[in-house]
């Protein structure tokens, strides 16, 4: 179930980036004396015959990983059977939506005591939540190997995605989540029923006029959590014992896959371009069999993306008022004018930013439509990227 607080345009670009949201099953394909392939920041597994082993590709959406290329010789082997879990990533949300999805293979009986394998197909530093997670499905750094060339194991075990950010969820995906909620501290007595999950101690990421939001939910009995001073484990826990899970669009209400089934996300729209992560929410709160409530609150003077280096301010929108006194959220006349300091950052912020960035002529717009087509005929996603960052410097 889903409700939005928005303007039409809005309500209508979230009909279209969700109505085909699809959940579909998963299974675990054996590849004896498999081959896991890092080529120029591609990565994926082969057999033995130097086929590709198309269940290990990484998608999201109609965009996919390119299949990398092997050489015969040089390839180190390893006597080990291993569970091939993706790739490493240094972004929480990323990791946790796009390579944990296989995690559920060690839950399994038969997997339980083999080594994960993830490729470091970036040369990134290793991040610690990545330790942290794979440690809540019980598999302890000692039987994680990272790779950052081309491997042959004995056996590897390579399950297939199932959880794609723009596609669809899995049962498979759910059981994950279920096996680390209840194995973790259960003190439910402990924890509050209403959560809200805070950006403000985000630093350059914080969004301006949440505190004054926050506020008002604290008021209505939320707990406002800070997931940065938190330990993943502490995080799982709290929100694994709520009921509403609230806060601003981003990672922190991906959160919500710890959550109890049946509950409530409020997810708080943050920029005023339509384009957010409601198909994602959307797809994690089904995964849980969760509402989901969407609100625009931004009120920013320029439209910015999801993502962005502008600033994002929020504040009392007349949707977030109809959203509060429709869920019976208390309020006041004081809450609904925005702070002036607040405002008066946003527009400092904004002037930076103006400072440092090339604005968006026509010219510059044409231009990049000619980059953005240009690049489809460039292979692999992270090619495109930089391909098409090496022709926007040019342009500014």
């Amino acid at each position: 179930m889903k409700t939005v607080y928005s303007d039409f345009f809005y309500k209508f670009w979230f009909w279209r980036n969700t109505f085909s949201l699809g959940v579909r099953q998963n299974k675990i394909v054996h590849v004896k004396n498999g081959i896991i392939a890092i080529q120029n920041g591609s990565y994926g597994v082969f057999d033995e015959q130097f086929h590709f082993v198309r269940e290990s590709f990484k998608t999201r959406g109609r965009a996919r990983q390119r299949v990398p290329r092997i050489k015969k010789s040089d390839i180190d082997f390893i006597d080990k059977d291993v569970v091939y879990m993706g790739g490493v990533m240094p972004h929480f949300g990323h990791f946790l939506l796009e390579h944990f999805c296989r995690a559920y293979a060690m839950l399994g009986a038969g997997m339980r005591d083999k080594y994960v394998v993830l490729a470091n197909y970036k040369d990134a530093t290793v991040p610690q939540f990545m330790y942290d997670m794979m440690e809540l499905v019980g598999v302890p750094r000692e039987r994680i190997i990272i790779i950052d060339k081309t491997v042959q194991f004995r056996n590897v075990y390579v399950p297939t995605q199932s959880f794609d950010m723009f596609r669809y969820t899995s049962p498979e995906y759910g059981k994950i989540f279920d096996y680390i909620v209840n194995n973790i501290d259960n003190g439910a007595g402990r924890y509050s029923k209403k959560i809200y999950i805070s950006r403000a101690k985000m630093g350059t990421r914080r969004t301006l006029g949440e505190e004054k939001i926050q506020s008002i939910f604290e008021r209505n009995g939320f707990k406002i959590i800070y997931p940065e001073t938190m330990s993943l484990q502490a995080q799982a826990a709290v929100v694994g014992h709520c009921n509403i899970l609230a806060g601003c669009a981003g990672t922190g209400l991906h959160l919500a896959l710890f959550m109890p089934r049946g509950g409530t996300v409020i997810q708080i729209k943050r920029n005023r371009k339509n384009k957010d992560s409601a198909g994602t929410q959307t797809l994690i709160n089904r995964t849980r069999g969760l509402r989901g409530v969407f609100v625009s609150a931004s009120v920013e003077k320029n439209k910015s993306p999801h993502y962005s280096d502008m600033p994002q301010v929020i504040g009392m929108t007349k949707y977030m008022r109809a959203f509060m006194d429709d869920f019976g959220i208390k309020y006041n006349n004081d809450d609904v004018n925005m702070n002036q300091s607040d405002l008066d950052e946003y527009n400092r912020l904004y002037e930076i930013y103006n400072n440092t960035h090339t604005a968006e002529t026509c010219t510059y717009r044409i231009l990049n439509v000619f980059i953005k087509l240009s690049a489809c005929v460039i292979p692999g996603r992270d090619n495109r990227k930089k391909y098409r960052a090496f022709l926007r410097s040019k342009i500014r």
